[in-house]
């Protein structure tokens, strides 16, 4: 069996089928034939929809007087109107329905393509995790950690050690030169107080030599002799000097002689201790600790009580070199020197005969 629509049926063997074209259900052709369906204008109307159009007996009076199958006709125009219009609604609706359908799948497509696309980068990742062995490169990335601290840690002990190292070689070296810088201070002082010594010496007058200080407390001291004729010929022209005018000339003439160590020499230098200069006489109580004769020591007795404080200080120093004795000199006052001379001689009274 074929169909077909209100615009052309297609025919079968003995039966035609229509179309209702207000709700598009099927109308066989006996209907059409049978009164049951009509075709009007074109339009076919089926049985389900003629029924609800035919009017009522009152009606059907009315159109009578009324021309009423004019009315009848409108009626039906209009349904069928209102039949293609929902039906042009319909196909709307479907149209839309099948784009937004249309727009869900390609929607589907592309969630569905993500999903592949995620699924083959997780792939990828669970292969890769399969070739790595993770806890191997974990085990020797921590090994590496620990050597890199163990390498820190020694540069920081050999740091620091060499700042201890050089803090200790600065402190030395800050020592080393505090040092130098007071034995330079020291002899600096020195070089200047000799300066003073030797301008003092030559800006002295030069009297004529004065007869010794006679001392009755004191030994007799042994009186210049003659040069003695063995003396080399320096040595003596330096012990001829010692009677000369001028202090800075005696005074290097002692200063020669004691540097000579010749002991012939000691009975020309004795007198020098009571020279009338306090250089001369300092310097010549301060060689006599070189000769370890009795001589020198009477001579360093009586300087303990000369005028002036360096002398006797001087004097006290060579004795104790001398004589390897430690008897305190007390230079306070006059009496507490003689207190400290007395002491002195007593033992230098006992132990002169066996000195030397």
């Amino acid at each position: 069996m074929t169909m077909t629509s209100s615009s052309g049926a297609v025919m079968s063997t003995n039966l035609e089928v229509y179309f209702c074209d207000v709700c598009n259900e099927s109308v066989p052709a006996s209907d059409l034939e049978a009164r049951r369906a009509v075709r009007l204008k074109g339009k076919v109307i089926g049985a389900c929809c003629l029924q609800a159009l035919r009017p009522g007996p009152a009606a059907v009076a009315v159109d009578r007087r009324a021309g009423g199958g004019t009315i009848a006709l409108l009626a039906v125009v209009t349904l069928a109107g209102i039949g293609a219009a929902t039906a042009f609604l319909d196909w709307r609706v479907s149209d839309e329905v099948g784009g937004l359908s249309s727009r869900v799948n390609g929607l589907e497509d592309r969630a569905r393509h993500g999903q592949e696309r995620f699924s083959a980068v997780e792939e990828a990742v669970t292969q890769l995790g399969a070739r790595l062995d993770l806890d191997k490169v974990s085990a020797q990335v921590a090994g590496l950690e620990s050597r890199v601290d163990q390498v820190r840690a020694s540069v920081d002990l050999r740091t620091t050690r060499l700042d201890e190292t050089l803090q200790a070689a600065a402190e030395r070296q800050s020592s080393v030169q505090t040092e130098q810088q007071g034995a330079l201070d020291r002899l600096r002082e020195s070089v200047e107080r000799l300066g003073g010594d030797v301008a003092a010496l030559r800006a002295m007058p030069r009297p004529a030599p004065a007869a010794a200080i006679p001392d009755v407390s004191a030994p007799p001291v042994v009186a210049p002799a003659a040069a003695e004729p063995e003396l080399p010929a320096e040595l003596q022209h330096h012990v001829m000097a010692l009677g000369d005018a001028d202090p800075g000339t005696r005074f290097s003439s002692v200063d020669k002689l004691l540097r000579s160590n010749e002991p012939r020499v000691l009975s020309a230098l004795l007198p020098m201790a009571k020279d009338d200069n306090v250089f001369v006489r300092r310097l010549t109580v301060e060689g006599l600790r070189g000769f370890r004769r009795p001589e020198s020591v009477d001579v360093l007795l009586v300087a303990l009580s000369d005028p002036e404080p360096l002398v006797r200080v001087t004097a006290h120093a060579s004795l104790r070199a001398l004589t390897g004795q430690t008897f305190e000199f007390d230079d306070a006052s006059a009496s507490t020197r003689a207190t400290s001379l007395r002491r002195w001689q007593d033992w230098w009274e006992r132990n002169r005969a066996t000195f030397g």
